[in-house]
């Protein structure tokens, strides 16, 4: 692993490890939780607890386990969920018309998925196959929406995610760019 791909990695467990730190041990019952008391901040802002809220009765998500190699969805199907990573490992391809795949992420515990029915695509562009075994919290796109709304810690996390994902994506392009031109000038 280069330097550039551990930074990225750094950063990435940065960003999802602050959402776990300073909580009380007793869950809300929507998953967000205030901060520990005697925090120096400015005003307390809830945290969000991504296990509290799985771990909530009345919440509006099912729960999905995947054996290794198999495919949680696949190009095509209609894009209807948002997809969370409790445990396990899902690899996210894009197949060519060649037949071969290119992997386009690996994503572990705490990590969102199938995040693109959010902004109205109608249909999964990627195939989403699990690593190992691994269980799937599926939340409707209505709910996602609702929470993302309504719960600002959730909100924030998921925001998180995103930079997160956009950051490593931006480091890959340019590593990808600058590898093809020392190509290049090789020749």
């Amino acid at each position: 692993m280069n330097l550039a791909s551990e930074d990225r990695a750094s950063r990435h467990r940065h960003v999802f490890s602050c959402a776990h730190r300073d909580r009380r041990t007793r869950p809300h019952a929507l998953g967000v939780e205030p901060q520990k008391a005697g925090s120096r901040t400015a005003r307390t802002l809830p945290v969000f607890s991504a296990q509290a809220f799985l771990d909530s009765s009345g919440t509006d998500r099912s729960l999905a386990e995947y054996r290794r190699g198999e495919i949680i969805f696949t190009q095509g199907d209609a894009c209807k969920e948002v997809l969370y990573i409790r445990t396990g490992g899902v690899k996210l391809t894009v197949p060519s018309k060649t037949g071969h795949e290119s992997i386009v992420a690996v994503l572990g515990p705490g990590d969102f998925f199938g995040d693109e029915c959010l902004s109205g695509q109608p249909v999964r562009t990627r195939i989403a196959t699990a690593l190992a075994l691994t269980v799937v919290v599926r939340i409707g796109k209505a709910k996602m929406i609702q929470l993302l709304h309504k719960q600002h810690a959730m909100s924030d996390r998921f925001i998180a995610h995103l930079l997160s994902r956009i950051v490593r994506l931006e480091g890959d392009l340019v590593e990808r760019i600058l590898a093809s031109s020392g190509q290049r000038s090789a020749r």
